[in-house]
């Protein structure tokens, strides 16, 4: 065991101080009690190094690809210099971070840091099922870290609670807050750590063998889910066409999830679409035909009522930033469809990749959804005040703070 730990340590090394930094950082806020440190320095000590942990991890994966090659070595530490610069402009920022744009932002950085560490490593090698198994391996190494964690936070602060009542002592609540502190931002990475795939492993292209149960749950339960969403939406379709009126705006919603869901399923059966199983059920056999050859094209219909219900919606109540990436998911939507139809071996690394760099390009960008959305109603605002007679201007940030 410890000599697995070590290896752990030895391949990750900057992951695990940077795990180390965020325990001791959670301490001294949790003993300080929250006092004589500015919320920005509270922001950036929690955020720096708890991210530090996912951005160290994901390059180091990224460099056990192209070992010795000292451009990468470079990028990367350049990388983790303008990680820096972004948790300094958040921090100094922190005020703002409650408002919309700023959430966007926070949450494509979040996203784009954890889907860098399933992808990250396959660009180069391409192999959509050694992605599939490696994210599966990572996924459960994952859970196990935490629920392990868990037990050993629940084992060591329900024996303090035996000491403090069998003793009569009185143990301070840090006592109990910190050993949580050193279970779940310690032990849980460095139990990660160990479960991450390495060597010949991370590159299997062999469809690792699944579980029944799994197997059973995508085709037996998740399967009829997702057509129980289609069969409904299509029937939606049939009452409007009847009834002759405009879809509701929260079919949207609707289309959304069965899409989410097609994406999600698509993943999981992928390895095993060509196999001619004799050991599985005639049903499961289908289940992964309908996933795999039906649902993209079944979707296109679902997609263009999805259209119809974001266009209602903007032309009722106007443009929101909520819409406008709603309008770009739908157009995301598009195109996968259009492209697992045409092209059968398209595989699946790109579907992640492609929704997360949509959501990022719109979100970071210096001219982004958030400010192009605020151009646009502030400029509405303005035409209407100055049509009823008002000659100034709709308030800006310093105004609307006065």
């Amino acid at each position: 065991m410890a000599d697995t730990v070590w290896r752990g340590i030895q391949r990750f090394p900057l992951t695990v101080a940077f795990a180390i930094a965020l325990t001791v950082c959670m301490m001294i806020l949790d003993w300080k009690g929250y006092h004589g440190i500015s919320k920005e320095w509270k922001f950036f000590m929690i955020w720096y190094p708890a991210t530090g942990i996912a951005l160290s991890l994901s390059l180091s994966l990224w460099l056990e690809e192209h070992r010795g090659r000292w451009g990468y070595r470079l990028a990367s530490a350049l990388i983790h210099i303008a990680w820096i610069g972004v948790s300094v402009l958040l921090m100094r920022n922190y005020d703002m971070l409650g408002y919309a744009p700023y959430i966007y932002v926070v949450v494509a950085l979040i996203v784009a840091l954890t889907l860098s560490l399933l992808v990250l490593s396959f660009f180069s090698d391409g192999t959509d099922v050694a992605f599939w198994n490696f994210s599966l391996h990572s996924i459960g190494a994952v859970c196990t870290a935490f629920i392990v964690s868990g037990i050993v936070c629940g084992g060591l602060e329900l024996l303090v609670v035996g000491i403090e009542k069998l003793f009569g002592l009185s143990v301070s609540s840090h006592w109990y807050s910190n050993i949580a502190i050193i279970c779940l931002c310690l032990l849980a990475p460095v139990l990660l750590i160990q479960g991450v795939p390495g060597g010949e492993q991370k590159h299997d292209a062999e469809p690792m063998e699944i579980s029944r149960l799994l197997v059973n749950s995508v085709t037996r339960l998740f399967t009829p889910i997702a057509i129980a969403y289609f069969i409904t939406l299509y029937c939606y379709s049939a009452k409007i066409l009847f009834t002759w009126q405009l879809p509701d705006g929260w079919v949207s919603w609707l289309v959304t999830a069965s899409m989410l869901a097609f994406v999600i399923l698509f993943m999981m059966v992928y390895p095993y679409r060509d196999r001619a199983d004799k050991s599985a059920s005639g049903w499961n056999r289908k289940a992964v035909r309908i996933i795999t050859h039906w649902m993209p094209i079944l979707m296109l219909p679902l997609l263009l009522l999805m259209s119809i219900g974001i266009a209602r919606r903007i032309s009722d109540y106007g443009i929101t930033i909520l819409r406008v990436y709603l309008v770009a998911f739908n157009l995301w939507c598009y195109a996968v469809c259009v492209v697992l139809i045409l092209k059968r071996n398209a595989g699946i690394l790109w579907i992640p990749v492609s929704l997360v760099l949509t959501f990022a390009l719109l979100s970071l960008l210096p001219v982004n959804v958030s400010t192009s959305v605020r151009k646009s109603l502030t400029a509405k605002i303005d035409s209407t005040l100055k049509s009823n007679g008002w000659d100034g201007t709709a308030m800006d940030d310093d105004t609307y703070g006065k």
